[in-house]
């Protein structure tokens, strides 16, 4: 673990009262959301229980006052702190406390004039993305997350650390509008301030005060305070993690010539910043001690700022205004002829404060009435409050304490965000042997920014996801499109699409997005570079809104405009007088009548009002993207008409509009708290996520968050991902979901609950390394104890505890011992995939009993051969709609034909009994001429030798598997009884066990076709060996039960495919085979009769090319199955458009239409290259040229790939008139090298299909 990391929070809080003061009351009121959610320990209901109180008590006891200035005065840092510590006072000595409390005092800064998208709520409650620690959960093993936070939030949570140990009764003061951040070495978890330091000459030090200072570049302090502190400033020294000094002077606001000018003791110095690690990393500048605006009173200096709160300054306090004000009207009661008092009376109490209220500022009032070592006789009085309160606060010293590593962020500007919360969050992400040079990136280290929290971005395609900040928004669904710009910050947003719409989302480079609401009308979002974008919620007062219809303020101005230059030098982005001349406008309709022009009073920010379908028309977005785009073409009158006309522009022309100075008082900050709150949590994502799984839904299960998320945290050396909650409590759903659906025998749901699991991890895995080609699913070895779960999982599933499977995955996946290897978590993946094709064979097995409908017969005698033979097929339409789990969850339809190839039926299995103990299994490939190309064979004489049954390139092993389902033996007792003789098992298998003598099998399979050849070889010839050896030991298999047996096979097999297969070549002719979306699997095949004119006229047109490029279905399969498993939109609505192909083969062929036909056969190899995926390698180049070749010739009406694609056999409809053999001339004259290597072969309609004879020894 990094010592990055901060420790849990301390438990007990070293602050009694905690006051957050807000500009005004309806602020005040609304942030009190805000302080339960990220400033303290709250029940999760307590808002509910405490609705109006500004008082908030956390679970330690710690009280949250949530306040303002009293009566909406404003009267300065210094006048609110006085105030603000009279209210924390009052609160806790009304609760019987005895003694005076420990009072932390938050202000929140101005108005956000600066930083306008910060106007609802204030700088101080900037939204933050973070990594938060918290107790590891139970349930889950999570230890992370991430959150929004805010920089009182952080405040809050740095300052209880570094005063954990403050004297009691001290009084601290801060600035809550900026960040604070204490550097890779001084975490603030782990550092925290002694102060029994500060004791001097015998003093306990209950009388000073002392101003925390962090070093800052010059450029930064001239606009701050800034400290000159006594003892000197040693270059580049870290030695000391803080040091409490003398201070000499304060400076408010200096220029770099006087801190330079400033020698003795001298106000500046050098400092470096960046990576401790490399000297060629850091990078040194001239820096000043700066004011953070944190301020430390302790006892003795804080009892005396409660003086001032009784006497000179007692009109600053909620209580003092108001016994004043009640003194004032008891005088005028006295006096009731003065005409004077007369008029005060009608004054109101508001009135009265604003009138008689002081304004005092903390910094320049306060701190420069206390001794510094420069200033040790008391400031010249006058009779006033303000000398008054000098003279009181005279005799309290300042010291400085300094922190050389901390670092302090004044967030000023929008800009200034941007650019700091990108660079902040690019430099969490770095690995931890990576140099962080920026000043920035140390602070967004230092405070765990990410780069996402409380995130959901979904249909996002990588190359238009620029790094970028995302935080509590929702934006996609299912047929969005998302495209987001560098540098570019998206908050507190939900764009969704509904049922009947997709929305495309565009946000250029360098943009701030905030508050968009779902009821924006249009199907498109597109923001310019540059811009700032912000919806906020406005009181209906003055705004002609009603309650149904809501009001919204657009505020829209450019990032690097500078709100308070006057006059104006950008706006929008734009040269002023540039935007004036293109747009037509003139001063008059951005302006009253003022003397200072300045964005923060023109009236740029139209007023939006819901309409009947409570739709909210930002039309106006469209011009002032025409401006941004075309702002610098030659072409000014051009622009200058196309903008005018534009329908944007005289909407927002004709708005009510509001100035950004008029938006504080209309704003309704507590809506915005409430849209915030609203906005999807990482829960309601995940339900929603599993609601597609569990409701059997034909849409994503869209995890793109989470890969979202995965990809820009930061790096695992600080943290395993497995430690964070939103990737812990996902797979935790799934998990229960997988236990609660097999209890009820909910096996689909089980299977794509896995399939979702191990693809994401495989996303999680390509996500944090560079993905290979190496195919997750492909790993042929598992060990002992995951074939044993496996193997349990096939029987009945209550034999397989929770425990014993489970412990398998926490073992590649639990949160102790993951390790980011590659391998490791490619193993896991390929073992969840493994158990998703277990409970896909569950439901393709469905609830029959095997014993019972297998029937029993008489077995042949011994060395009579059982032949089984049957032609190759052709797929015409509706492939991998036969492929479970498709053919079962959305429905199969495929039309396929039987086909001789030169005039042979390619596939043979032969099965005798004989005199030789133990079984023989042999497996032959042959030419189309019979010639031997290869054979493997296999003897099996005890159990293990059949072991490796489940691989597909394992010698004899579809030949295995046909035993295994006929009931020779099973895979528990394969693997439990592995040196058990084979004997007695085949006996009884044979029926042969009366006999009393042993004997043997001999099965032997043969194929014409090669490997691969995309023709169905493989589940045919799985037909035929079970026809073969269900004939030989007396068991009844009628075509119908064939095609489900041989789908168990394959499942066995761990190949998969579907049943379309062994219905076109079993079965004679034009069929086509159909299945429902049912979860227990059952087909049915409808045969056709061609008429003989119709299936002569195919034979003639039909030509078979093999391309030499032989390839195994398994392959394509599983990249077919996963990208179901995704259910993105492009392949569901593929899975439709075969399974209504089908019908469209079917019926151009019955109408004796060939060309049609022929359509048919193209647009179904476009539909499977999509099922493949484009890169998958489906269409291999000389195969995409050559039928490109033959089209562009008129030699070929249609064409395709047979099977999966990927190589294999192109079955051709040759254009009327050509023959196979002038087409092969003609291609062979190009030259082209792998056109050399094809074979050309005849094809013709085989009406018979399958046929079992016997041949007796001679």
């Amino acid at each position: 673990m990094s010592n990055n990391i901060a420790e849990s929070p301390v438990k007990q809080c070293p602050f009694d009262v905690i006051v957050v003061t807000s500009p005004d009351e309806k602020s005040a009121l609304a942030v009190r959301e805000l302080i339960v959610s990220s400033c303290g320990r709250f029940p999760s209901n307590y808002l509910e229980e405490n609705a109006t109180s500004s008082v908030l008590e956390s679970k330690d006891g710690t009280l949250f006052i949530s306040t303002s200035d009293p009566y909406g005065v404003r009267m300065g840092s210094g006048g609110g702190t006085i105030a603000a510590l009279a209210e924390a006072d009052d609160e806790f000595l009304n609760r019987n406390c005895t003694q005076l409390p420990t009072v932390l005092i938050c202000h929140a800064g101005g108005e956000s004039s600066r930083c306008p998208t910060q106007i609802a709520l204030g700088k101080a409650w900037t939204s933050l993305p973070v990594v938060s620690q918290h107790e590891r959960d139970e349930l889950t093993g999570a230890s992370f997350s991430t959150r929004v936070s805010n920089p009182t939030s952080l405040l809050i949570d740095s300052l209880s650390y570094l005063f954990e140990k403050v004297p009691k009764g001290s009084v601290v003061v801060a600035a809550s509008d900026v960040l604070l951040s204490f550097g890779d070495d001084t975490a603030i978890g782990r550092k925290r301030l002694n102060f029994d330091h500060i004791a001097k000459n015998g003093d306990n030090g209950d009388n000073r005060v002392f101003g925390l200072s962090f070093p800052a570049p010059l450029e930064t302090a001239k606009n701050h305070g800034v400290f000159v502190v006594e003892s000197g400033c040693k270059n580049n020294d870290r030695k000391e993690e803080w040091e409490i000094r003398s201070t000499y002077r304060v400076l408010q606001k200096p220029s770099r010539e006087e801190m330079i000018d400033i020698i003795d003791p001298p106000c500046t110095f050098q400092h470096s910043y960046g990576s401790h690690g490399s000297a060629s990393d850091v990078v040194e500048e001239l820096a000043a001690w700066i004011d953070t605006g944190v301020i430390a009173f302790f006892p003795g200096a804080a009892d005396t700022l409660r003086d001032l709160s009784n006497s000179s300054l007692k009109l600053c306090t909620r209580r003092g205004i108001k016994q004043m004000y009640e003194n004032s009207c008891r005088i005028e009661d006295q006096s009731k002829c003065s005409e004077t008092n007369h008029r005060s009376k009608s004054r109101s109490l508001v009135d009265f404060a604003n009138l008689n209220a002081p304004k005092i500022c903390l910094y320049s009032d306060i701190l420069h009435s206390l001794r510094t070592t420069a200033r040790n006789k008391e400031l010249p009085m006058n009779d006033d409050v303000v000398s008054s309160m000098h003279k009181t606060l005279s005799g309290l010293e300042l010291f400085t304490c300094v922190i050389p590593s901390g670092s302090f962020v004044h967030l000023g500007t929008s800009g200034e965000l941007l650019d700091f919360l990108s660079l902040g969050t690019s430099g969490i992400i770095r690995d931890a042997g990576q140099a962080v040079t920026s000043k920035v990136e140390v602070s967004g280290r230092s405070m765990l920014l990410t780069r996402r929290a409380l995130a959901s971005l979904t249909s996002i395609e990588s190359n238009i996801i620029q790094p970028c900040v995302v935080l509590n928004t929702c934006i996609g669904g299912n047929n969005s499109t998302i495209a987001i710009g560098r540098g570019s910050i998206i908050e507190h947003s939900l764009l969704q699409e509904d049922h009947e719409s997709s929305i495309e989302v565009e946000i250029g480079e360098r943009c701030l997005i905030s508050g968009l609401r779902s009821n924006i009308r249009g199907s498109s979002l597109r923001v310019p570079s540059g811009i700032c974008l912000q919806l906020l919620p406005l009181t209906s007062n003055g705004l002609n809104a009603t309650s149904v219809n809501g009001a919204f303020a657009c505020l829209c101005f450019g990032v690097d405009d500078e709100i308070k230059a006057a006059p104006p030098k950008t706006v929008f982005g734009i040269d002023f007088d540039l935007f004036l001349e293109i747009s037509g406008l003139k001063i008059s309709d951005l302006w009253d009548d003022v003397d200072k022009r300045m964005i923060w009073n023109a009236k740029i920010i139209p007023v939006i009002l819901e309409d009947h379908q409570m739709k909210l028309g930002l039309s106006f977005l469209e011009w002032i993207r025409f401006l941004v785009d075309n702002s610098k073409t030659a072409e000014r009158e051009t622009v200058s008409m196309h903008c005018k006309s534009l329908p944007g522009f005289q909407q927002w022309k004709n708005s009510r509009r509001l100035s950004i100075s008029e938006l504080r008082d209309h704003v309704n900050p507590e809506a915005e708290v409430l849209h915030r709150k609203s906005i999807m949590s990482h829960g309601v994502r995940c339900n929603k996520a599993l609601f597609a799984i569990t409701e059997r839904r034909n849409e994503p299960c869209n995890l793109d968050y989470i890969l979202d998320f995965v990809s820009n945290t930061f790096s695992s050396k600080y943290v395993h991902l497995w430690e964070f909650s939103e990737v812990r409590s996902l797979l935790d759903e799934l998990e229960r979901a997988i236990w609660r659906y097999a209890e009820d025998a909910c096996f689909d749901i089980v299977g794509r609950c896995l399939m979702t699991m191990s693809l994401l991890l495989s996303d999680i895995n390509d996500s944090l390394n560079k993905p290979n080609s190496t195919e997750i699913g492909l790993k042929t070895s598992l060990s002992n104890d995951e074939n044993a779960a496996l193997a349990s999982l096939a029987g009945p599933f209550w034999s397989c505890p929770e425990s014993k499977f489970l412990s398998i995955k926490d073992g590649r996946i639990g949160p102790y011992t993951l390790s980011f290897n590659r391998n490791d978590l490619l193993d896991c993946c390929a073992f969840l995939e493994r158990a998703a094709s277990i409970m896909v064979g569950r439901c393709v097995r469905g609830n029959d009993s095997q014993a019972l409908i297998l029937a029993s017969s008489k077995p042949v005698a011994l060395d009579t051969t059982v032949v089984a033979s049957a032609p190759s097929r052709i797929d015409l339409s509706g492939g991998w709609t036969d492929t479970p789990p498709i053919s079962f969850e959305h429905g199969g339809r495929v039309a396929c034909l039987a086909v001789t190839v030169d005039k042979r039926r390619p596939l043979q299995a032969t099965c005798r009994m004989t005199k030789l103990k133990g079984i023989i299994l042999r497996t032959e490939s042959r030419t189309l001429d019979g010639e031997l190309v290869s054979s493997s064979e296999v003897r099996i004489e005890c159990l293990k030798d059949m072991r490796e049954y489940n691989n597909p390139r394992g010698d004899c092993s579809l030949l295995k598997c046909a035993l295994i389902y006929l009931g020779l033996t099973t895979a528990e007792e394969i693997l439990a009884y592995p040196s058990h003789s084979i004997q007695q098992y085949l006996n009884k298998f044979c029926q042969r066990e009366k006999f009393g003598s042993d004997f043997g099998l001999e099965i032997i399979s043969a194929s014409l076709l090669p490997t691969g050849s995309g023709m169905g070889g493989s589940s045919i010839l799985g037909g035929c060996i079970l026809a073969a050896i269900a004939r030989c030991i007396g068991v009844t298999l009628c075509n119908d039960y064939l095609v489900h047996a041989v789908l168990m096979v394959e499942q066995m097999l761990t190949t998969g495919g579907g049943w379309q297969d062994q219905i076109g070549g079993l079965f004679g002719g034009l069929k086509m085979g159909t299945s429902d979306a049912n979860v227990v699997l059952k087909t049915k095949v409808i045969q056709y009769n061609l008429t003989p004119s119709i299936r002569d006229e195919l034979s003639r047109r039909l030509a078979l090319v093999f391309t030499g490029k032989p390839r195994l279905a398994k392959d394509i399969l599983q990249n077919v199955l996963r990208r179901w498993a995704r259910r993105k939109s492009d392949i569901v609505s593929t899975v439709h458009e075969l399974f209504c192909g089908a019908s469209e083969a079917v019926d151009s062929l019955m109408d004796g239409d060939l060309n049609r036909l022929g359509s048919c056969l193209s647009s179904y190899w476009e539909h499977k290259k999509i099922m493949a995926g484009l890169e998958s390698g489906v269409e291999p180049d000389f195969v995409k040229s050559l039928l490109a070749l033959l089209r562009s010739r008129g030699d070929v009406v249609g064409g395709t790939l047979c099977g999966a694609g990927g190589g294999g056999f192109l079955v051709l409809l040759l254009a009327e008139g050509k023959t196979l053999e002038e087409i092969k001339l003609r291609v062979d004259k190009e030259g082209v090298d792998e056109y050399s290597s094809l074979s050309w072969h005849s094809c013709a309609v085989d009406e018979v299909g399958l046929t079992v004879e016997l041949i007796e020894e001679k």
